[in-house]
């Protein structure tokens, strides 16, 4: 589905081909990423992590901010659609409730959601990621103390992340 986003908005624009994909909110999170926060900017209320993320991969890898961005958001979505296959195998354990889970989790409510440079992604990886090591809370034993204070800080550090990711 990337590849074939990144064809039609190639074929758009073969110029820049992303540019197609730099609309609403996502140019918000590029400037964010490449500039930081301007004070007068009135960015404020953009939340960081995603754009930390690409600047981060941007930093490592020395790709343009650009492509960091969508690298970034695409390789949290595909691990968002993992991690909802994960918790349906956990809960229910029928691999074919998982795999629609997963389909679903990438189309509804809305896909553009996942490809565009939004924190919707990032934001998803870390709530299914709370849900796992809440759920994880409820189903260890006393005897397993130690995993279970992990597992609550574990709890707590991906909910403070997620703060970070989106108004939650």
């Amino acid at each position: 589905a990337r590849v074939l986003v990144c064809a039609v908005s190639w074929h758009a624009d073969p110029a820049h081909p992303l540019a197609a994909l730099l609309s609403w909110d996502t140019h918000w999170y590029l400037g964010i990423a490449e500039h930081g926060y301007d004070p007068g900017g009135g960015l404020i209320h953009f939340f960081p992590l995603t754009s930390l993320g690409a600047a981060g991969l941007a930093a490592v890898t020395r790709l343009p901010a650009t492509i960091a961005l969508f690298v970034f958001c695409w390789a949290m979505a595909l691990l968002f659609g993992a991690m909802v296959h994960r918790v349906v195998m956990r809960e229910n354990g029928d691999r074919e409730a998982a795999r629609r889970a997963a389909w679903l989790a990438q189309l509804a409510p809305g896909a553009y959601a996942l490809v565009m440079g939004y924190t919707e992604p990032l934001a998803g990886v870390l709530a299914v990621g709370y849900f796992l090591a809440v759920r994880g809370l409820s189903a260890g034993s006393r005897a397993d103390a130690g995993g279970n204070a992990r597992r609550l800080w574990a709890a707590v550090g991906l909910g403070f992340f997620g703060g970070m990711a989106r108004p939650v």
